[in-house]
């Protein structure tokens, strides 16, 4: 295990991401904004945002391959671009209730993290379905996988299958995984949440047809229902202005490299659908397999005991392993 109690990556995003603003120019095309920012050193990726007519509307997130170019135009905070004043920011939102160091007193509490590395982290879910439910959060304030750099997704695809191989070993469970980009979200909740619920082998037959057969209503209304392969990359599926819901289940014949998911399936949405589709589809459809209706609100859910102090410390021991290939920083004494 790779403790380290003073890590630089405590609570703090990847610091070779900015966030700018300030392109207001009805003309302004991606290329024009890359050459400018490739002025000042090699840009490695940029995401940029879009008003509800999918027109660019000059912020977004730049991502650098040096870490001095990030933090040069960092400390001048602000640059001029055609008499516009660009102002340039960490990417993180202090009113997110999932962005790590934030102000705000609804969110993620370093108490309830259970693992945290350079990129991302897992906390406890409020609102948690059974046992070991837990979200796996992007430290980086974007709204979904689309938005992200390659590397960062290709990390949290590793994070994921490593949570889903201590769940199989140790508990014989198999994992849901669930994420979506609707687009029209509070600045509160304006970030990429997986949600990893683990439930029991035994129930892969009857999960797997019931998953198929409720999502069968949904997918006829929508205009696109893409079936995933195992070593296909959501990034060649989906566009930064795609609405999308994306459902996994990891595979219960091993956690072998070459065959870890089991059923893929991504639903890319309509805007018009996009404003209606409700916001907690993955807990519903977990909820309605599984028969726990009660459960599909989180809002409604009780305090249980695997919140309690001596859980949680159960968690951080059970993410605490000896990995090599991801190395894990601990946010505990």
């Amino acid at each position: 295990m790779n403790n380290i109690d003073n890590t630089p990556y405590k609570g703090i995003i990847n610091n070779r991401f900015i966030f700018f603003e300030g392109f207001t120019i009805n003309f302004i095309k991606e290329d024009d904004i890359r050459k400018f920012f490739e002025k000042y050193g090699e840009v490695q990726s940029i995401c940029f945002k879009y008003d509800h007519h999918q027109k660019l509307i000059g912020s977004g997130m730049i991502e650098f391959k040096d870490v001095t170019t990030c933090q040069r135009l960092l400390n001048l905070s602000q640059i001029n671009y055609c008499r516009r004043t660009i102002s340039l920011d960490r990417v993180r939102n202090p009113d997110c209730w999932f962005c790590l160091n934030n102000t705000n007193p609804s969110g993620v509490k370093l108490d309830e993290i259970v693992y945290e590395d350079e990129h991302c982290y897992i906390v406890l879910c409020k609102g948690p379905i059974n046992p070991r439910h837990v979200l796996l959060i992007p430290k980086i304030h974007l709204p979904g996988s689309s938005h992200l750099s390659a590397e960062i997704n290709s990390h949290l695809e590793t994070v994921k299958r490593k949570v889903a191989d201590i769940y199989w070993e140790k508990f014989n469970e198999l994992c849901f995984f669930s994420e979506m980009f609707l687009g029209n979200m509070t600045t509160n909740v304006a970030h990429l949440v997986i949600h990893i619920i683990p439930f029991s082998q035994d129930k892969f037959t009857e999960f797997s047809k019931a998953l198929e057969d409720t999502s069968r209503d949904v997918i006829e209304n929508l205009s696109k229902y893409t079936i995933l392969r195992d070593e296909d990359s959501l990034l060649s599926y989906i566009s930064q202005k795609d609405y999308y819901f994306l459902f996994e289940v990891s595979n219960k014949i091993g956690m072998r490299e070459d065959d870890f998911y089991a059923y893929r399936r991504l639903l890319i949405i309509p805007e018009t659908k996009a404003k209606t589709f409700p916001r907690d589809y993955g807990r519903k459809v977990f909820c309605e397999i599984v028969g726990c209706w009660g459960k599909s609100d989180w809002k409604q859910c009780d305090t249980l005991v695997w919140t309690s102090d001596k859980y949680r410390k159960a968690l951080r021991e059970m993410f605490s392993y000896n990995d090599n290939n991801l190395c894990h920083y601990s946010v505990f004494q």
